[in-house]
């Protein structure tokens, strides 16, 4: 798979992640090194501990990039929120969030 492909598998799992009729393609399965007995549930789990396992060490500031895509990722993918409710208690505009990091 190239990283482009990564991307968009990964994206596409996120955009499903609590979506209980979603298949992720074999490719996703292989990403997350799980088999497609494990299920979507297996899936699940293993991207919201991913992102778990991104929170940066307790003293980070608020301001720092990590915190903030640590924050944004946890509020969207591991609380559920939307978008725009994420963003609105970083705050940050829905169009920013959406966008990730900026580029360097």
């Amino acid at each position: 798979m190239t990283s482009k492909e990564i991307e968009q598998g990964v994206r596409e799992a996120l955009g499903h992640l609590y979506d209980p009729d979603y298949e992720p393609p074999a490719a996703v399965y292989g990403l997350l090194g799980r088999t497609l007995e494990g299920g979507l549930l297996a899936v699940q789990s293993l991207l919201v501990q991913t992102i778990d396992s991104l929170e940066p060490p307790e003293g980070t500031p608020a301001s720092a990039l990590a915190r903030r895509m640590y924050d944004l990722l946890h509020r969207r993918f591991g609380l559920g929120m939307t978008l725009e409710e994420a963003a609105y208690e970083m705050p940050l505009s829905a169009p920013r969030a959406g966008r990730g990091p900026p580029a360097a």
